[in-house]
């Protein structure tokens, strides 16, 4: 796992300068400032620019998703009290730095923006490449852009496996026996991993029809929103009770600010989360409603319906369970 880290890591770096700089020099023209900071385009069909204006955070909430990866793998490094915020911080800066300069290097190298406005294939960037370039390169930067999503695929795919067999670990879930067995031969749970694999394979071909990407769009803003109420209700509980006496700060403390930031934090992320509920076209028919809050209902259901018929036996004292060093 983690030379495929690191691998990723080196590889997103690397394809971000080698597409930015093959976009400034290829394009046989550049847009200027006032093109890429203040013009607006509207195609989602609502007059509000309030409205629009918000839908547009979405891609910045899909993004900066995923912060507690650092914490997933703590166990295994030196100093997780330290190294895991630190790493949580430090992606946050870097996906920012990295995805600006990112931004900046596409909108300065559109040549027509209507085509991808209008494309209704989601190969907006396909486009822009083939705006810029000849073919042959459009595909090399294709590929790299497929490669390293591979590689953010691989990872996460990797973390999910970790957290369903810590799950299945503390008998949290159905059929916890089969998913936190461990092979007694490489002392991994190749089940979990099986799994997830294959949950993420059945995801993937959602996509290939139009039905079906709608419904994988659903999936991904459910999934995304789970990532903000997974933020916001221990930043809440952070907020209320960190002046009790048994509450260890821990050593990236914010002082008199941590309260503050904690609640601006909250406010944050429960605010931005309607957004994932929300239409984003209009008129809406059928084709472009957006059904994640069926979703999210249905989710709640099978969740309330599983912690009332099922809780007493998914679930451990914590006066009675301690983990075993075979546990590992």
């Amino acid at each position: 796992m983690g030379w495929i880290s690191n691998l990723s890591a080196l590889s997103l770096v690397l394809c971000i300068f080698v597409i930015c700089l093959s976009l400034i020099y290829s394009a046989p023209k550049l847009q200027n400032s006032s093109f890429v900071f203040f013009q607006y385009e509207n195609d989602t069909g609502y007059q509000s620019y309030l409205y629009v204006l918000s839908l547009s955070l979405l891609l910045p909430l899909f993004s900066f998703s995923g912060y507690e990866a650092a914490s997933l793998v703590a166990e295994e490094t030196k100093n997780a009290s330290i190294a895991s915020p630190l790493g949580i911080i430090s992606s946050v800066i870097a996906s920012a730095i990295g995805g600006f300069i990112f931004l900046l290097s596409l909108l300065y190298s559109i040549q027509n923006v209507d085509p991808l406005i209008k494309d209704q294939n989601n190969s907006s960037i396909s486009i822009l490449f083939d705006q810029c370039m000849s073919k042959n390169a459009s595909n090399i930067l294709l590929f790299l852009l497929m490669f390293n999503t591979f590689l953010c695929g691989l990872c996460n795919s990797t973390l999910s496996a970790r957290i369903t067999y810590a799950l299945g670990r503390d008998n949290m879930i159905p059929f916890s026996s089969f998913v936190s067995e461990i092979n007694s031969s490489n002392r991994s749970p190749i089940n979990a991993i099986i799994f997830v694999y294959l949950f993420n394979i059945c995801l993937l071909l959602l996509p290939l029809t139009s039905a079906g990407y709608s419904a994988f769009s659903n999936i991904a803003s459910i999934c995304t929103l789970g990532y903000q109420f997974s933020y916001a209700i221990p930043i809440l509980c952070k907020s209320l009770f960190a002046n009790n006496r048994d509450f260890k700060k821990s050593y990236i403390y914010l002082g008199c600010f941590s309260n503050f930031l904690c609640m601006l934090s909250f406010i944050w992320l429960s605010s931005t989360s309607i957004l994932f509920l929300l239409p984003n076209q209009y008129p809406i028919n059928y084709s472009n409603m957006n059904y994640s809050i069926f979703y999210l209902l249905a989710f709640f259901l099978i969740a309330l319906i599983f912690w009332i018929t099922r809780s007493n036996k998914y679930s451990r004292d914590d006066k009675n369970y301690s983990l075993q060093q075979n546990d590992f």
